[in-house]
This record gives C-alpha cells, sequence and structure tokens, in this order.
C-alpha cells in the first residue's frame, strides 16, 4: 500500500503543542514507543522486527488477538495490544497485550489504560471509524485541556469535566 504524507491534519494544543502522525504518515510517537493499527504496521516497524515477533507471538500465544501494535524505537521491542473496542470508543482501553522483546523472549499484561488521539493510529482511509471526527474532538480537548491527557479513565474523566466536556 502507498500513502501519502498530508501535513495539514494536527492538532495543537493549548499550550502550541502541534500533534501530527509519525513522519506525517500513521502512527502515534510517545518518546521511543510508536503505537498503530495492525493495518499499518508494516509502515512503522521494520520488516525483519515485524515478521519475528508475530511469529513468536503465533507460536507462544497463539489465540492472542490484537488490533494495534506498540514499536519502541530503543530496545526493538514489539507489543501485540488487543484493544477491544478500538473501533467503538472515543478513548479505546489497551487491554490483554503481549511484548516480544529482541531476544524471543515474551511478557503477557493487561491494561485498563486508555489512548487518546486514536486517528494518529490510522490513515484518513481507515474504514473502522469516522477519523475526521476523532480529529476534530482531539482538537476540541486538546485545546481546553491546562494540563497533559492522562492514560487513565479516572483522572481522564475529571480532565473532561474541568474542561466542561463531561
Amino acid at each position: 500500500m502507498r500513502y501519502r504524507a498530508t501535513l495539514t491534519l494536527s492538532v495543537v494544543t493549548r499550550a502550541g503543542t502541534r500533534i501530527t502522525r509519525w513522519r506525517n504518515l500513521v502512527g502515534k510517537k510517545v518518546g521511543s514507543r510508536i503505537y498503530v493499527h495492525r493495518r499499518y504496521a508494516s509502515l512503522v516497524i521494520p520488516a525483519e522486527a515485524l515478521q519475528a515477533a508475530q511469529k513468536r507471538l503465533k507460536r507462544l500465544h497463539p489465540r492472542h488477538r490484537y488490533a494495534c501494535l506498540m514499536f519502541d524505537l530503543k530496545t526493538g521491542a514489539v507489543r501485540f495490544d488487543e484493544s477491544p473496542d478500538f473501533d467503538s470508543a472515543r478513548e479505546p482501553r489497551v487491554g490483554h497485550h503481549v511484548t516480544v522483546f529482541r531476544d524471543g523472549s515474551t511478557r503477557a499484561g493487561k491494561s485498563e489504560a486508555i489512548w487518546h488521539h486514536r486517528w494518529l493510529f490510522v490513515t484518513d482511509r481507515y474504514g473502522g471509524f469516522d477519523v475526521g471526527g476523532s480529529r476534530q474532538w482531539s482538537r476540541k480537548w486538546a485545546a481546553r485541556f491546562r494540563r497533559p491527557s492522562s492514560g487513565s479513565v479516572r483522572v481522564w474523566r475529571r480532565q473532561l469535566r474541568e474542561a466542561r466536556l463531561g
């Protein structure tokens, strides 16, 4: 698949920080980690690392289903995130996850944390949810929040109330 980079698809926070897709293509970069929907993983994760991690996941955790992946640029780890409500929730949950490390070892876990800016994980052509609507929601709350958003559902709800959005 070929995708064009688009520079105009960004969100600006109240503090003036510009939020854009990784390399203006696809993916949400946080520190050394890039989060992406499984459909676009090959655009973010080096082929060798992705194939090795998928093979290891299938062998050791054959029943694990995932919607999103996280790739750590520093360590080379690939995490496969269930995100059961990725297409239906404004801020989807991480859910069950399995991390495959560069040495082939794995670690499974579960997280109730939520992701913000899910439109960054996909391209504008993604059909699972309204990508433009998701970007508009990000613009709305990012412009009002005084502090960075939280991945904790409890704190996130409080932040929405403080911004008069929930």
